[in-house]
């Protein structure tokens, strides 16, 4: 098949041909077709798997710019901001203004987002890492998952930073 045809399958409701397409669209980084990709997942009419297995191809492929990821940092769905702040970690770690986006999301109301930002603030360039992470801390609410998340990137870093963790944490209330 061609990509494009690839990119139908996406949203096709057997989940072997979803992911099987998916697969094949990443090994081939979205040839010729970045642009119908990033369509489909900006698209609020397609379906939420179509959206979301376009996106995961153009992640698998390495094939989003740093505009795109801008974009999805932005979007309304916390599913796809949240794969948004995965792509940044994965892929633009080293855009200061796409970081400073992911680190303004630490405060994002879905959880799923914040996991994301706990995780990629690690692999960032350019931003206050302990400052993200007591945000992320200060949002999370009785989130179960992200204090354990938060907990196992700070914890290496303690015997070096504690002091200005200790700073950060005076003046939030957790």
């Amino acid at each position: 098949l061609s990509a494009g045809e690839l990119v139908a399958y996406l949203g096709n409701d057997n989940v072997y041909l979803r992911e099987t397409a998916q697969r094949l669209l990443s090994e081939q980084q979205c040839s010729g077709v970045v642009s119908q990709l990033e369509s489909v997942v900006l698209d609020e009419q397609a379906g939420h798997k179509m959206r979301m297995h376009a996106l995961w191809s153009l992640l698998g492929g390495k094939a989003i710019s740093p505009e795109f990821a801008g974009k999805l940092l932005s979007h309304a769905n916390p599913s796809i901001r949240a794969w948004g702040v995965r792509s940044v970690g994965n892929l633009w770690n080293q855009s200061e203004t796409l970081a400073r986006q992911v680190v303004g999301l630490a405060s994002d109301s879905s959880p799923d987002v914040q996991l994301q930002v706990a995780i990629a603030v690690g692999k960032l360039a350019h931003v206050d890492q302990l400052g993200a992470w007591v945000q992320v801390l200060a949002h999370c609410g009785d989130d179960p998952l992200l204090p354990h998340i938060v907990w196992q990137n700070l914890h290496p870093r303690l015997p070096a930073e504690s002091a200005e963790l200790l700073a950060l944490v005076e003046n939030v209330d957790l």
